[in-house]
């Protein structure tokens, strides 16, 4: 639909700017102070935050749409692919 209309890619881009600000909470535990910064599971938030935003940009790849950078859709920093790989986490 994306490619046959142009509008549809508009509205999912909007979606996502609007929704995941709100959605990436849940991955904060109900005990922290901060969506921030926080510790679960062994890892750390901008490890969380950094896979979360990859795997949206990578599908968001396949329709051929852009994503906002983390900084204005994620409640924290994210750490680089680099990063979390020197920590054990996932990629």
């Amino acid at each position: 639909m994306v490619e046959r209309d142009p509008r549809y890619g508009e509205l999912i881009e909007a979606r996502v700017r609007d929704l995941v600000p709100k959605a990436v909470h849940v991955f904060a535990p109900p005990y922290v102070d901060s969506p921030r910064e926080f510790v679960s599971y062994g890892y750390h938030s901008s490890q969380i935050y950094g896979y979360a935003y990859r795997k949206l940009k990578r599908r968001m790849a396949v329709l051929g749409l852009e994503v906002p950078p983390p900084e204005e859709i994620m409640p924290g920093p994210i750490a680089s692919p680099e990063e979390s790989r020197a920590a054990g986490a996932p990629v």
